[in-house]
């Protein structure tokens, strides 16, 4: 088209030159005017083309590789679209992408440092991977962890920052870091709960033993495992609504006397135990007649006594007219036959009888041996004075059985000093009355058989006086006891020393009366009142005195032999610092037992007093008594050995030496028994008592203080 073009105008401006050149100038003027003037006209074929103009150009488009028509490039601008540029939003123009490339800057890529493209942020969004974010599940962005942490998250969560975040399931617990949150279930104690996965505010309360429900392992409801044993029928205890201990109520019906069963420790059904005692029965026979003709007894009785059930039962019959019995029915066992007639009496002994047996009596089947005609012997034990009774004395006699064999009878005085022998032979006795040291035999006692016999014709008998010696004391005058008892002891007077310090030749009574022993082997009681020895500036009294080496020894060793020879002795009170020394293994005193009068501890007081033994009771000492202690310091026995026993005792308030501390003391031995030598047969023993005749009177017959010191005497 070009060379066309070209060719079209070389021939045109040769045209015009040749017309130029062949006549004048109108032509080319005229050409001029009307081939530029815009306007079709002349022979144009167009406007200010062909015909007289130069010919038309060949027709121009927006396809015809030309950039002409007003094009702003070639076949675009102008009439023809819009040129492709980096900015129409449509990949052309050999653009590697829309807008980008080829003739235009650069294309974005994710890898250019640049925000650049449909990017949302440098290198990322749009056609780019995803942005960073604080909420993209990947630690990235110099995060610290997965979306937290760095300069653009918040801070990553902690199990100490006391926020539930992250992925705890709680604040600062649960999750994949954190400890696990408190839960009721976690078998963990924790949170506030009271204990494992109980209690607190979350939790369910925790199982206890009264909560009426049977949980925790509970084998009952609030009872087993944990708790205490449920109840059973064989716990051994009384419970769950049971009559008695592990029966009755849910359990089996509890045993009775009456339940045809052998049961609850019966020795037999319903008999036996906690029972009415098992009674089985056999008989008893024979014949009653005399020794003389063996002729029957008439109206004889033959009684058998036997104890059932804590009741004694008679079991009797009499015998016929031909003098025969059957005694039946008689509990089994082993029995005394008694046989009665008149004033005959006879006992056979040892009489055994078998369940539904027969036992015959005597060796003649057809007669027992007759009855021995009896007596019996009666009295009572007293004072010289008459005044008391002598309770618990031993009374006894030698008789000839009725095997020709020596026996001995005896009994015991009762409070009041009675006693009575029964059922002895016909004859003559001597009878021994013995109280300890006070002893009397009577002699020529005539038993008449059917009758009560011999000493009953006086008022009482009185023992024959011991040999007694009496040391005097400052606090107590036991001579004025035994003088109301009727007895007239030797007196030895001591002076106090206190008010006058037996200090010379005379009153070293300690040498004189013990230091050799023959002084005193034919006494058989000495008595030692209260304070008559002391200590002088917390010293013994032969340790404060200069009497001679070895005195202490002396002394001690005679008084122990006085004892094991058969001889007995009273310490008052005061006393018993003799006693401490001469007897240290009998009883432990209070205070320091090196340290003379350290058992000085009583204080004044009334005591509540009470005999536990009851072999010193006299006819009217009672169990409890009323006993003033008028002294302060009076001693106080602690304990006993096993050679000794306590007779009266009370609760006493005294001072402790060590301590200066009142204590209230309980049971403590205010009158009590020593035994030097237990296994020596023949040896005597010691008395000691707290409470004695402080007032120097024994006028009073009834106080209660005067009756003890006379039941101790009797003790002796």
């Amino acid at each position: 088209m070009n060379q066309i073009r070209l060719i079209f105008l070389s021939i045109s401006m040769f045209m015009l030159h040749a017309c130029n050149c062949g006549g004048g100038t109108d032509i080319v003027t005229q050409i001029k005017e009307s081939c530029d003037d815009g306007i079709l006209n002349q022979d144009e074929e167009d406007i200010d083309c062909g015909g007289v103009c130069r010919a038309c150009p060949v027709e121009e488009t927006c396809f015809d590789d030309i950039q002409n028509q007003g094009e702003t490039g070639v076949d675009c601008g102008g009439p023809c679209d819009a040129c492709p540029t980096c900015v129409d939003g449509i990949q052309n123009q050999g653009e590697t992408a829309i807008d980008c490339g080829g003739p235009c800057q650069a294309c974005a890529t994710c890898n250019d440092g640049l925000q650049n493209g449909d990017e949302e942020d440098v290198d990322c969004g749009g056609p780019c991977q995803a942005c960073p974010t604080c909420s993209d599940g990947i630690q990235n962005q110099d995060e610290e962890d997965i979306d937290c942490g760095g300069p653009s998250c918040a801070p990553c969560p902690t199990c100490e920052d006391g926020l539930q975040n992250g992925d705890e399931t709680g604040p600062d617990c649960g999750g994949d870091m954190c400890v696990p949150c408190p839960g009721c279930d976690d078998g963990i104690l924790n949170g506030d709960e009271e204990d494992v996965d109980c209690g607190g505010s979350s939790c369910t309360p925790c199982a206890t033993c009264t909560d009426g429900i049977q949980n925790q392992g509970e084998t009952g409801l609030d009872c087993g495992g944990p708790c205490t044993a449920c109840p059973t029928c064989s716990d051994g205890v009384q419970n769950q609504g049971e009559e008695e201990i592990d029966c009755g109520g849910p359990c089996a019906a509890c045993p009775t006397c009456s339940d045809g069963l052998q049961n609850q420790g019966e020795q037999d059904i319903d008999c036996g135990g906690p029972c009415n005692q098992c009674v089985y029965y056999g008989a008893i026979s024979g014949t009653l007649c005399t020794t003389e003709t063996y002729e029957g007894i008439v109206n004889g009785t033959v009684s058998v006594d036997v104890l059932i059930d804590g009741a004694q039962q008679t079991f009797e019959t009499t015998t016929n007219t031909q003098g025969e019995f059957t005694l039946d029915p008689v509990p089994t066992g082993t029995h005394d036959v008694e046989v009665r007639a008149g004033n005959f009496f006879n006992t056979v002994e040892n009489v055994s009888v078998s369940e539904g047996q027969t036992t015959v009596l005597g060796e003649d089947p057809n007669c027992t041996e007759p009855p021995t005609p009896v007596g019996n012997i009666v009295g009572n034990f007293c004072s010289p004075s008459e005044i008391l009774g002598i309770a618990n004395a031993l009374v006894t006699t030698q008789y000839v059985n009725d095997d020709g064999q020596l026996a001995t009878a005896e009994t015991y005085t009762d409070t009041n000093g009675d006693f009575i022998l029964e059922d002895l032979p016909e004859g003559i006795y001597i009878v021994t009355i013995t109280k300890n040291s006070f002893i009397k035999q009577v002699t020529n006692v005539v038993v008449v058989p059917g009758q009560d016999n011999g000493i009953v014709t006086e008022a009482c008998v009185a023992p024959e006086p011991p040999r007694m010696r009496v040391f005097t004391g400052r606090y107590d005058k036991v001579e004025d006891v035994l003088e109301f008892l009727g007895y007239t002891p030797e007196i030895v007077v001591i002076n106090d020393p206190i008010i006058a310090p037996p200090f010379t030749e005379e009153g070293d009574w300690i040498k004189n009366n013990f230091n050799d022993l023959s002084t005193f082997q034919d006494v058989d009681i000495l008595f030692f009142n209260c304070r008559n020895i002391v200590g002088i500036n917390n010293l013994r009294f032969w340790d404060s005195i200069n009497i001679f080496e070895n005195v202490e020894e002396n002394v001690m060793n005679n008084l122990r032999s006085f004892v094991r020879e058969g001889g007995s002795i009273y310490f008052s009170d005061r006393s018993y610092d003799i006693m401490e020394m001469g007897f240290p293994d009998g009883v432990n005193w209070v205070g320091d037992d090196d340290d003379a009068g350290a058992a000085h501890a009583a204080n004044p007081q009334v005591l509540d007093a009470t005999v536990v033994a009851d072999d010193i009771l006299a006819t009217t000492i009672r169990s409890s008594l009323d006993l003033e202690i008028d002294l302060s310091g009076t001693a106080v026995a602690q304990s006993l050995s096993t050679n000794s026993r306590a007779l009266v005792t009370s609760e006493v308030t005294y001072t402790n030496p060590d301590t200066n501390s009142t204590i209230n003391g309980q049971d403590i031995p205010i009158v009590l028994e020593h035994t030097p030598f237990p296994n020596e047969e023949g040896s005597g023993k010691v008395i000691f008592t707290s409470v004695h005749n402080h007032d120097g009177s024994a006028e009073v017959a009834g106080s209660d203080m005067t009756l003890l010191v006379a039941a101790i005497i009797y003790a002796l």
